[in-house]
């Protein structure tokens, strides 16, 4: 069978293995079913486990975080969880690798409600999916960082904005900037690359307003 979607309902930790999310009635077993051997593969965002059970509809009981190589992390609201019941439909681990991700590949994070955007440690890719214009936060990067990119892109139309603390480095007068607002446009994106301990605005898709 194809792939099959769903997301989470509720936010989780990187030890949690007990999932809320909005629907498993197409692509996971019947209620109730532990699966047999190994389990069903599952990712959330970037990250692999197995689907042990689905104890009532709407939960997922997950083993083995961080599977493939993989980092186990947490997720936001709203990530996606992808399945499927025949294995062959995730990639396998390529001869003679350890991961299915290289390590060169960026990170993948997902930001679905207001909250704290964690500085990333490696090129990362980022989405914002809250519906409603979300209030992040980022820190700066740490000066053994310098020049990781990190990228954020809107998935919503919505006018997040991002606050710093005289982090946002634009080559504008009055740089380093405090605040960046996104236009409410899906795609709306911003290119930043770490640089002795600021982030230095390379690009934006769309029209964002700093502050």
């Amino acid at each position: 069978m194809a792939l099959v979607k769903t997301t989470l309902t509720a936010g989780i930790k990187a030890s949690d293995l007990l999932w809320t999310v909005a629907n498993t009635t197409v692509g996971f077993p019947p209620v109730g079913t532990v699966l047999s051997g190994s389990g069903q593969p599952i990712m959330v965002d970037e990250e692999v486990a197995f689907l042990v059970q689905v104890p009532v509809a709407g939960q997922l009981l997950v083993r083995s975080r961080g599977s493939d190589g993989t980092l186990a992390d947490a997720h936001d609201i709203g990530a996606a969880v992808i399945t499927s019941s025949l294995p062959s439909d995730f990639p396998a681990v390529a001869p003679g690798a350890f991961v299915t991700r290289p390590p060169a590949v960026p990170d993948v994070d997902f930001y679905g409600q207001d909250g704290a955007i964690s500085i990333p440690i490696q090129d990362t890719k980022a989405a914002i999916g809250k519906t409603t214009a979300a209030a992040l936060t980022l820190g700066a990067p740490s000066l053994a960082g310098n020049g990781m990119e990190f990228v954020i892109t809107s998935q919503t139309a919505a006018a997040h904005v991002i606050t710093t603390v005289s982090l946002l480095a634009t080559g504008a007068a009055g740089s380093p900037f405090n605040t960046v607002t996104f236009p409410a446009q899906i795609g709306a994106t911003i290119y930043l690359v770490a640089q002795n301990g600021l982030w230095n605005v390379v690009s934006t898709q769309g029209t964002m307003v700093f502050a």
